[in-house]
């Protein structure tokens, strides 16, 4: 994981007080550099194969997402932070459903073996786990989810 991460996902762990102002301060800087500063302010974040594409219209796309999603300000992002941290809440072998598992090994966002170890607990998920993409270039692979959901009819 990337070293923003890191620190992201320590602090999750001690609690809210230590995330909070983390995520504010991160929240400020992300929505201040605008989608030409995005790379540079996830550097720590993003292999190669990403930071490439923060290079094009994704950095719009990504910073207009993230302005607009903490516009009323950093909780729901708190949320799911501390929710990484804890048990799902449910057995994933109860999962009977059709699953899309993709992760690619260069992710510095959700380390590949999560993937792996998540692959190997839902039971029939169809995994992609590639040696090529990181965490944004699944982006550019939506057409493939398409045609694997139709496939499930």
């Amino acid at each position: 994981m990337g070293q923003d991460n890191l620190e992201e996902f320590g602090a999750a762990l001690t609690g809210e007080t230590a995330l909070r102002p983390l995520l504010v301060a991160a929240s400020s800087e992300l929505v201040a550099v605008g989608p030409d500063g995005l790379a540079d302010a996830m550097q720590s974040l993003l292999p190669p194969v990403d930071a490439a594409l923060l290079n094009s219209e994704l950095a719009v796309f990504m910073n207009e997402s993230m302005v607009r999603g903490q516009r009323h300000g950093v909780d729901g992002w708190l949320d799911d932070d501390i929710a990484f941290t804890r048990p799902y809440g449910f057995d994933l072998t109860s999962i009977k459903v059709p699953v899309l598992l993709m992760q690619g090994r260069y992710d510095m966002m959700v380390p590949f073996a999560h993937g792996q170890w998540l692959a190997s607990h839902i039971p029939d998920a169809t995994a992609e786990l590639t040696e090529y993409d990181g965490h944004l270039t699944l982006i550019t692979r939506v057409h493939d989810v398409h045609t694997w959901l139709l496939a499930q009819h």
